[in-house]
């Protein structure tokens, strides 16, 4: 994203829509656990390290929609 970071959008997004599901996926190698652990910080209800398994985010999707 060439104006914003994901961590940016994760902001902003959380800031317009208070009810917003975010999941925050990184594949950023070495500070990749500290950018997901600011994703949530910022509003990221769930998140995943590249590479993760199609039925983490699944679950992850199907766990928000129920809740």
């Amino acid at each position: 994203m060439p104006e914003f970071s994901g961590l940016d959008t994760i902001l902003e997004l959380t800031r317009e829509f208070l009810t917003v599901k975010v999941v925050g996926i990184s594949g950023m190698g070495g500070g990749d656990s500290s950018l997901l652990s600011t994703a949530k910080l910022l509003g990221a209800r769930h998140t995943l390290r590249k590479p993760f398994e199609m039925k983490e985010l699944l679950d992850a999707v199907r766990y928000e929609l129920a809740h």
